[in-house]
């Protein structure tokens, strides 16, 4: 499966998820929940891959904030959430949404990429990793880490309305400061696309 998976790097990131995806296979339910949907796009594809590996059980929750700056004309609009399955629930907000959820199986992190905002995301989204889950964060490509990409980032990499046009992009630098802040033990289970001129995943398993 390589179309449909929105703002994702093809093939490299597509390929990283639904490869990780598939240590899924044997679970009776996956919970699953990403914060920064844009337009719901990879959400789509997580839960197609899931049922289509023979999980009986998906829950998707979806958080982000229900405007965001529109990439084509750059006006706030309200987003255009397209989910094509029942399983998938849309929850407004940011990281703080998350205490509300259940536990979660797979976090996928790809919400605004400043290293401020990764560092609040990771915290909370690691609280509700359950052990023997895991974590993914997507544009973590070290070409596209501030200062090698300088300047700041356009509205495209940032799904909330806080601060968006004054910090650049540094997703790895985020995820460096709230290391040691996660909830649990963790270790680094998938690291791709570092020389992609966009894109690139980092996955984290939950150890204890």
């Amino acid at each position: 499966m390589s179309s449909g998976w929105g703002s994702l790097n093809i093939p490299n990131d597509s390929d990283t998820i639904e490869k990780h995806l598939e240590s899924f296979c044997n679970e009776s339910m996956v919970v699953v929940c990403e914060l920064g949907i844009e337009r719901g796009h990879t959400g789509n594809m997580i839960v197609s891959i899931l049922k289509k590996l023979g999980v009986p059980c998906v829950k998707y929750y979806g958080v982000d904030n229900l405007n965001y700056h529109k990439w084509e004309h750059n006006t706030k609009t309200e987003k255009n959430i397209d989910f094509q399955h029942p399983e998938m629930i849309f929850v407004e907000g940011d990281y703080r949404a998350l205490s509300s959820l259940e536990e979660i199986d797979f976090g996928f992190i790809d919400a605004c990429h400043c290293a401020e905002c990764v560092f609040h995301d990771s915290i909370a989204m690691s609280k509700k990793i359950k052990v023997g889950g895991s974590m993914a964060f997507h544009d973590t490509s070290l070409r596209l880490q501030y200062p090698n990409i300088n300047g700041l980032r356009p509205d495209a990499w940032q799904h909330y309305d806080s601060g968006r046009s004054v910090r650049p992009i540094n997703v790895v630098e985020g995820i460096m400061m709230a290391r040691g802040k996660w909830s649990g033990e963790w270790e680094l289970v998938m690291q791709t696309g570092d020389d992609l001129s966009w894109g690139g995943i980092r996955i984290y398993g939950k150890k204890s």
